[in-house]
């Protein structure tokens, strides 16, 4: 997977339930970070003798608890925020279920 820089879609001036984009996209907008913002899962230990590093979360333990308290299911991504220095935006409708 190779991530991709993209415009932010523009937002229309006045009513703000226009600039809203259609019911099930939704997505987080980084919008300052003192260090980069990484996207995580649970990496591939024991795969070192063909070749492949063990990869993922920096902190698996608290990877594994952030996915508890988020409701996702082993192995799906996270996001690895260092220092805790993020703003995030919330874009589209506000219920991730």
């Amino acid at each position: 997977m190779r991530f991709e820089a993209t415009d932010a879609p523009q937002r229309p001036h006045g009513d703000p339930a226009a600039a809203l984009p259609p019911v099930r996209a939704r997505w987080l907008t980084v919008e300052k970070a003192l260090l980069p913002v990484l996207v995580q899962d649970e990496g591939r230990p024991g795969l070192a003798s063909v070749g492949v590093g063990d990869a993922g979360a920096a902190d698996r333990e608290s990877y594994r608890l952030g996915a508890r308290l988020v409701g996702n299911g082993d192995g799906q991504a996270a996001l690895e925020i260092t220092m805790g220095q993020v703003e995030l935006r919330v874009e589209g409708p506000r219920s991730w279920r």
